[in-house]
């Protein structure tokens, strides 16, 4: 993505963040070339390793106008709009297959934010027991919500997608002949709203 980085310069800005008492989102693309599921696996022990507190994993989305569009035309299976939303894979990646990354991107979900041995980020808090105190311990909660949010969410997903997941298995060879029939009157939309007010109901109790 030609941002600069290293690693070692993240893994600096991480430390620093925390040290100042402020919490780190971390958001992760996957799917450029030479990456594969181990990628995605060491990518989010890393996260993990360094208390980052909430997490985005994405698969590459090549939008219309940008540099990837271009280079990626050729490997791009479906125009279908409605998946270009950085959460669903629409093209043939370069070492894994469209159901491996869509998968193992959200697989990852379950690995960070799984509450079972979760080690969070504390902030440690001053003997004064003020306003910020009762802030700080506010936001740790937050935090442990989302995570059980996001769990929740991995597993709707699966079921709200099956009609898709099950198109992306049968693309385990690249057949660029093959264009993707997929449009919303194909999705179980009153599934999507049953998952939705399910997931509703059950955030409401944390609240």
């Amino acid at each position: 993505m030609k941002k600069g980085q290293t690693l070692d310069s993240i893994e600096n800005c991480i430390e620093k963040i925390h040290d100042h008492k402020i919490y780190v989102n971390g958001f992760f693309v996957f799917g450029f070339e030479g990456e594969t599921k181990e990628t995605i696996k060491e990518t989010v022990n890393f996260a993990k390793d360094k208390k980052i507190d909430t997490i985005g994993l994405m698969p590459l989305t090549p939008f219309p106008g940008t540099p990837q569009f271009e280079e990626m035309k050729d490997r791009i299976f479906t125009h279908y709009w409605e998946l270009y939303d950085v959460q669903h894979v629409v093209y043939y990646p370069d070492q894994i297959t469209p159901y491996e990354l869509y998968i193992n991107s959200l697989e990852g979900y379950v690995n960070f934010y799984n509450p079972k041995g979760r080690e969070f980020f504390k902030i440690k808090k001053e003997k004064s027991s003020g306003f910020f105190f009762k802030l700080d311990s506010l936001f740790e909660i937050i935090v442990a919500n989302w995570s059980y949010r996001s769990y929740l969410l991995y597993q709707m997903e699966l079921m709200a997608n099956y009609r898709y997941i099950k198109y992306l298995k049968s693309l385990s060879k690249k057949s660029p002949d093959k264009q993707m029939k997929f449009t919303k009157e194909n999705e179980n939309l009153g599934l999507h709203k049953i998952l939705k007010k399910r997931y509703e109901q059950r955030m409401s109790r944390l609240i």
